[in-house]
């Protein structure tokens, strides 16, 4: 092939969890893939720190995509793992005379970044032929098209896949029964778990959440909630495979807490998720009842059942939940699902 596909990556080479995707494509297109990463990690300077930080982290982004503009040619290939950096780089490859074609990765559902500035950015890929847009839940596509009022380009459906980079552990035959986990910097509903701790006093829940989110939505923590804020992401996984199940209820159906459900299977955790859309897919038939409705007493009966399982039947049920995940959002998978569509939309255009 003599077109150069260019991976443009949203942390530094040495927290980048993502050589499957780099090595997949060099399986399929050899020496012309090359990846570009930062010196930063975007989403936590965006997310979590805010302010100037996310001003920088908006030059930062500035300066990665004028510099694969620069690289590139004629029909060449970009992909952009974060969103933002897809929409930056479809608006400045279009100022320069749209000679690329894009993948433009993990976009979630419209009203995630609920600003006009977002907006514009989002309406201008979306009316761009030359870029796709990938995203995780076969709802996501219409809800788009109905933001940007108009016929849009294609979409690419593509659920979120497990790291492996990251080992599955075998959950445990022998299990001591010791907290509830919960965790998200971002549209999770603390004050629904707070009520739900109250009702459910003899187990312990560990916390961990952005400050001033949790702080909005709760004024009193029942006193069997330990709550963390902003702590390391290694520290987060250490609370979380501490745990004996994991909780993740969240507001509305935003896509959210997908990476968490993966990682709990990883670990050989039960999670309990609220059922979306997007939730529904990573949750087989037999372990629908851990999808639940949002309303307290619906969390507390599945927490009290889980938690006073026998060893057999929390092992049989998180083996269950782990192989599901396990056979059906591997890496491979989303390699073969980019494969198709570079080889469809852009090489055989």
């Amino acid at each position: 092939m003599n077109r150069h596909i260019y991976i443009l990556f949203d942390v530094p080479d040495h927290k980048n969890d993502k050589e499957w995707l780099i090595e997949g494509l060099k399986d399929y297109y050899g020496d012309v893939v090359s990846s570009v990463s930062i010196n930063h990690i975007l989403s936590e300077m965006i997310m979590l720190k805010g302010g100037w930080h996310r001003i920088y982290a908006y030059l930062i982004i500035i300066k990665q995509c004028l510099k694969v503009l620069l690289l590139s040619r004629q029909g060449d290939i970009v992909i952009c793992w974060f969103s933002t950096t897809g929409k930056i780089f479809n608006f400045l490859s279009r100022i320069f005379g749209n000679r690329q074609y894009i993948l433009s990765m993990n976009w979630l559902n419209p009203g995630i970044d609920n600003n006009d500035f977002h907006s514009f950015l989002a309406k201008f890929a979306l009316s761009n032929p030359k870029c796709i847009i990938v995203v995780n839940t076969k709802e996501s596509p219409r809800l788009w098209r109905d933001f940007a009022g108009k016929a849009c380009n294609g979409f690419v459906v593509m659920p979120d896949v497990f790291d492996d980079t990251v080992p599955f552990i075998t959950p445990s035959t022998k299990r001591n029964v010791r907290y509830c986990f919960s965790g998200g910097y971002g549209n999770r509903d603390w004050r629904l778990l707070m009520n739900v701790a109250s009702l459910s006093k003899s187990i312990k829940f560990v916390c961990v959440a952005k400050k001033d989110d949790f702080q909005s939505k709760v004024k009193i923590i029942p006193d069997n909630v330990e709550i963390y804020y902003n702590i390391e992401q290694s520290e987060y996984y250490n609370l979380m495979q501490g745990s004996s199940l994991v909780l993740l209820p969240l507001v509305g159906n935003t896509i959210s807490g997908l990476v968490n459900i993966i990682r709990a299977a990883q670990l050989g955790i039960i999670c309990s998720v609220s059922r979306t859309i997007a939730t529904e897919q990573y949750y087989a038939e037999e372990n629908n009842d851990l999808l639940i409705e949002s309303n307290e007493q619906s969390w507390a009966d599945v927490i009290n059942k889980i938690m006073t399982f026998t060893d057999k039947e929390y092992f049989d049920k998180a083996i269950s939940y782990q192989q599901y995940i396990k056979q059906q959002f591997s890496p491979q998978n989303a390699v073969s699902i980019l494969v198709k569509t570079i080889n469809r939309r852009f090489l055989e255009a």
